[in-house]
């Protein structure tokens, strides 16, 4: 008999550990669907996905054009698709039916649907602008009330389709748990730029560093300290925790850090020995190859960044974070051989750029060949991304004829950041410094402007299509050059 009860409670056990694995292996199996209607192209669809347990901010992985893709969550949460905030839960379905131009989901349908709207119309959606315009002319404290008057539209919007029942009580406390967290990020963003003006110009701004402005930066970081895991899940961490170090710098020094002409900080090694006084070892790993991977895809070019991505491999060889730097290096190492190359023959600065300074005149200069309208920034890192497509494609444009013309929206002349680009992309065709009235000239006659953008231009001198796809989107892209110019 006691035998039997041994066995019968070694069976029992044995069929509680076969359930226990199995209800473990489901909860790691859980999805969210997501389709998407390809009403535009998906070739650089990016998606912010967990990645064990956390919203790495800036890890990013590219779906495949496919309707339909998987992505394993554990939990409810908000992930990033094309820097949009969706709401997702597991084993759900969603359905996308167009993501417009301006990266904003315009059809959508999935629980919340409702809510996913209220995300797109978010009135604190751009915190740098939010902050930047609380903080003109305004102490830190009046610059708060500002925020804090934008914030709470957001929270009571939030608030009543909750109790109109439009929303789940999930949804709720999720996008609470991220307005919180954005208000947090807005008020460093003050603080930062208040100490910013400070040190650019002690004469009209002295009493920044008094101690009550000191005991609101306090404050804030008590309240969100940024050694915390639990703020570290947040998707605007990184940005959070980049603010506290260059804010900690100016109490502590006095001085800001330098920039150097592409917005890239001019001293990484000295930037990063700053992050390693604050913070502990598990978030400094995460936010140096955070630091690491926005400098990768913002192009920043240095030998000093690679010396510390060099120096992140020795101190973390095991790091997780790893393969989403190494594949970023071999471009980042190519740099300083191309940019010593003479620029091609085939690049041509048109002389009198000024004198082209309608929409009208624009076209004149490319009568004749089909063409492709480039406007772009030397200190815009889409733009850089873009021409990485371009120069792909190059092969594309030679066979089917189709001249480039690129619009600077910055001065080319005595531009060596922008020259250092035409030769590394080897950007053949004709360069214009776009004046102020020819941009206002297109701005009004097309009612687009702005960067990156392109524009494709017929034999004739006609726009066909003024606002083209980005080439980054590189099948879609030339499949449209095809259709509108009929080759």
């Amino acid at each position: 008999m006691k035998n039997i009860l041994i066995s019968a409670c070694l069976f029992m056990v044995l069929i509680s550990c076969k359930k226990e694995t199995e209800n473990k292996l489901a909860t790691q199996n859980n999805s969210v669907f997501i389709t998407y209607n390809k009403i535009k192209p998906l070739d650089s669809f990016r998606l912010l996905k967990a990645i064990d347990g956390k919203n790495n901010y800036l890890f990013r992985s590219k779906i495949d054009t496919i309707p339909t893709f998987k992505v394993n969550i554990d939990t409810p949460q908000l992930i990033n698709i094309n820097w949009i905030s969706l709401f997702v839960a597991p084993n759900e379905s969603y359905t996308i039916d167009e993501i417009n131009h301006y990266e904003s989901i315009n059809k959508y349908s999935g629980p919340n649907s409702a809510g996913q709207k209220f995300l797109n119309s978010l009135k604190t959606k751009y915190k740098h602008s939010l902050a930047a315009q609380s903080i003109k002319d305004n102490t830190i404290e009046q610059a708060y009330r500002k925020v804090n008057t934008t914030f709470q539209i957001d929270y009571k919007r939030l608030d009543s389709l909750f109790l109109k029942n439009l929303v789940t009580t999930v949804f709720q406390q999720t996008v609470k748990q991220k307005l919180d967290f954005d208000l947090a990020l807005t008020k460093a963003m003050v603080i930062h730029r208040s100490f910013m003006r400070t040190v650019k110009d002690t004469t009209n701004f002295k009493n920044e560093f008094n101690q009550n402005n000191i005991a609101l930066f306090n404050k804030l970081y008590k309240e969100y300290p940024v050694n915390s895991s639990a703020n570290q899940n947040h998707l605007n961490w990184y940005e959070y925790a980049k603010s506290y170090i260059c804010t900690s710098n100016i109490i502590n020094t006095k001085q800001g850090f330098k920039y150097n002409a592409s917005d890239e900080f001019s001293n990484h090694a000295y930037f990063l020995n700053v992050a390693k006084q604050l913070l502990n070892n598990e978030m400094l790993e995460y936010f140096t190859a955070c630091y690491l991977y926005e400098n990768f895809i913002n192009y920043h070019y240095s030998k000093s960044l690679v010396s510390e991505y060099e120096n992140f491999k020795k101190e973390y060889p095991n790091s997780e974070y790893l393969p989403y730097l190494i594949k970023n290096t071999e471009v980042i190492n190519e740099y300083p051989k191309r940019v010593k190359q003479p620029i091609s023959t085939k690049v041509e600065f048109v002389k009198n750029s000024s004198s082209i300074n309608t929409l009208e005149k624009l076209t004149k200069l490319t009568k004749g060949k089909n063409t492709y309208l480039v406007f772009w920034r030397d200190d815009f890192p889409e733009s850089k991304r873009d021409f990485n497509a371009l120069l792909k494609s190059r092969p594309f444009f030679k066979k089917h004829n189709i001249g480039i013309v690129y619009l600077s929206l910055n001065d080319l002349t005595n531009n060596e950041n922008a020259h250092d680009i035409i030769r590394y992309y080897n950007l053949e065709g004709k360069h214009i410094s776009a004046s102020s009235e020819l941009l206002n000239d297109i701005k009004s006659k097309t009612k687009k402007g702005g960067c990156p953008h392109y524009m494709i231009i017929n034999k004739q001198g006609e726009i066909i299509n003024d606002d083209a796809v980005w080439p980054r989107r590189s099948n879609y892209f030339e499949k449209e050059l095809i259709e509108k110019l009929a080759l």
